[in-house]
């Protein structure tokens, strides 16, 4: 049985969330990658981390959580850089540890929640999205085409 803390805590890091990535207005509709995930909204771009990083991109696109931090950090590309685009990628990673705890300590008592939010460790959704932004460091981008999240 949740309690009344444990669904509230969940609810405002949500609120957070949506509040700081803009809603479902940032999130680009249709468009995911050939892999499951996407990393960007230049097709080209998106293309060329495909032909790199597919099979870590499946193994994210795999777990609900990870695909969920993807589509999040995708939508923060939305906001300029500064606090905004700040606020939006930590509420990313918040949402994201707020739903590991959740599934990972589901039957249990609520002390597991609480302890798992306060560990410092990435929980494993957000190891498995670092994977891939790893792996996209090293693409070989096309020329000439500024991908969307260039900085």
């Amino acid at each position: 049985m949740r309690s009344f803390g444990s669904v509230v805590v969940v609810a405002v890091v949500a609120g957070v969330v949506v509040a700081a990535c803009g809603g479902s207005q940032a999130r680009p509709s249709g468009f995911i990658g050939a892999c499951g995930v996407q990393m960007f909204n230049t097709p080209a771009c998106q293309k060329a981390v495909d032909a790199k990083c597919c099979a870590v991109e499946t193994e994210c696109a795999n777990d609900t959580g990870c695909a969920g931090l993807s589509q999040c950090m995708i939508g923060c590309k939305a906001s300029r850089p500064g606090p905004d685009h700040e606020n939006c990628v930590n509420g990313c990673a918040l949402s994201a540890r707020a739903s590991y705890c959740e599934s990972s300590c589901s039957g249990r008592t609520d002390d597991c929640k609480a302890t798992c939010n306060k560990t410092g460790t990435p929980g494993e959704p957000y190891r498995k999205w670092g994977v891939v932004a790893g792996c996209s460091k090293g693409v070989p981008y096309p020329e000439k085409v500024r991908c969307d999240d260039e900085s």
